[in-house]
């Protein structure tokens, strides 16, 4: 069963600087990566390397949302978790929630976010 706790304060910050280090990763990955890009030889490798860099970071951010935060189902009050993927693709607005199908009455709607922990 999961416990109903609001989004905190904290929850937010740890949000925004998880966010601003997948934006750090980024740039400083493609700086680095890719550098002299048009001079280089190895060109092909180095962004290779850098889309795999930023598509491991993302992946890393989308797995620790859908693992710290739930779902509740405005109409009928369900809990339920969603798996990274669902995560990934549905669109989610701050003040709002996130665009989801509730498992219990199959309605979609703008689901409240809630804390796991």
């Amino acid at each position: 069963m999961l416990k109903d706790q609001e989004t905190t304060k904290k929850d937010h910050i740890r949000t925004v600087a998880y966010s601003a280090g997948m934006i750090v990763l980024i740039i400083f990955s493609g700086i680095l990566l890719i550098g002299d890009f048009i001079t280089d030889k190895f060109e092909t490798l180095r962004l290779i390397v850098w889309m795999l860099t930023v598509s491991g970071g993302l992946f890393l951010f989308v797995r620790w949302h859908a693992r710290t935060f739930a779902y509740v189902c405005p109409s009928c009050g369900a809990k339920f978790e969603i798996t990274p993927f669902v995560d990934f693709i549905s669109p989610q607005i701050p003040p709002n929630g996130k665009c989801l199908k509730c498992p219990d009455c199959q309605t979609r709607a703008w689901m409240r976010e809630v804390s796991k922990n």
